[in-house]
């Protein structure tokens, strides 16, 4: 639909898929909010006594979480430019270029 109304009615669109979103590295706290799905599923494995084997998408184990910091940067570099120069994309794809392995973060050891 957005790639139509870029092409047809010389609409300037972009979609951003954005992955898991962290805390800035550098300032504040460094803390997850304590309502968010990972601190709460940490907790919930206290009572349990497991955790997801996965957390990635599509059932991977890999995790690709961005700071929060990087992610607004990049979304304000992508809003500069025009996709209708054929310079820039339609579709971002906004994840961290290393991701990590879910279980050997969380793995018991």
């Amino acid at each position: 639909m957005v790639e139509a109304a870029v092409s047809s009615y010389n609409a300037r669109a972009t979609v951003l898929r954005v992955g898991q979103i962290v805390h800035i590295l550098t300032q504040g706290s460094q803390l997850w909010n304590p309502n968010e799905s990972m601190p709460l599923m940490v907790r919930s494995a206290l009572t349990t006594g497991s955790l997801p084997g996965t957390m990635g998408s599509g059932g991977t184990d890999m995790c690709s979480w961005l700071p929060v910091d990087i992610l607004s940067k990049a979304i304000l570099e992508i809003g500069v430019d025009d996709p209708r120069e054929g310079e820039t994309g339609l579709i971002y794809n906004l994840v961290h270029p290393r991701s990590f392995s879910w279980g050997q973060i969380f793995s018991p050891s």
